[in-house]
């Protein structure tokens, strides 16, 4: 299970967040999944607030995971902030890894 919330913030000293929805209050929207299913959970492991997001059936691939599009929220050039909380279980691995995937025109 992933106990999140997520946050982008350029740069490190400001406190702008670029992510929709990183504590999954009420809804996963905007967010959505890349071959896993996501589920909103109320929680006591939540890190703030009552919500995570719990993925599950993920396929084998390590991009198997929860996502969101960030085109217009971000720009080149500028150093960006990335910090999750995240709980790993019935895994025998105890790394989490975080991607960003640029595409062109919305392919």
């Amino acid at each position: 299970s992933t106990s999140a919330p997520v946050s982008v913030t350029s740069p490190p000293t400001a406190s702008t967040d670029v992510i929709e929805n990183g504590g999954f209050e009420g809804s996963i929207s905007p967010w959505y999944t890349n071959q896993a299913t996501a589920s909103l959970t109320t929680t006591s492991e939540a890190y703030s607030g009552l919500s995570a997001v719990l993925l599950s059936g993920r396929a084998t691939g390590t991009w198997n995971s929860i996502n969101q599009d960030m085109m217009g929220k971000i720009d080149a050039g500028v150093p960006y902030f990335i910090s999750a909380w995240v709980k790993l279980s019935n895994t025998s691995s105890d790394r989490f890894k975080s991607t960003m995937k640029k595409t062109e025109d919305g392919e």
